[in-house]
């Protein structure tokens, strides 16, 4: 089972039912797998987009730069394509999460 810890407040700025969504289509394009657990977490820190900025503006560059992963974009896109504003910034986070935890082998 793999742990992807959300920071509380970002979690919280976003609607029941948009924190459903977001769950539920990273699941269905692939982007978190049926063993991942998404974890409100307080002490976990905010997901910053301002460190991930790249020229285009795109919220996601490291992400991009570090992982060439098909499921990885589908995420990315799944959350350009359905999200924005706080969600928007949680999904990428959640994406970000989950890649990272790929990446290291769990």
């Amino acid at each position: 089972m793999i742990i992807i810890r959300v920071n509380k407040d970002q979690w919280n700025a976003v609607s029941v039912d948009e924190q459903q969504r977001i769950e539920q289509g990273l699941r269905e394009c692939g982007a978190l797998e049926a063993s991942v657990v998404v974890a409100i977490d307080d002490s976990e820190a905010p997901f910053d987009t301002a460190i991930n900025h790249d020229p285009d503006k795109s919220p996601i560059k490291d992400v991009r730069e570090t992982l060439r992963d098909s499921t990885a974009l589908k995420g990315i896109d799944w959350c350009h394509a359905n999200t924005e504003g706080a969600a928007q910034v949680v999904c990428l986070g959640i994406v970000n999460s989950s890649m990272a935890c790929k990446n290291r082998g769990h």
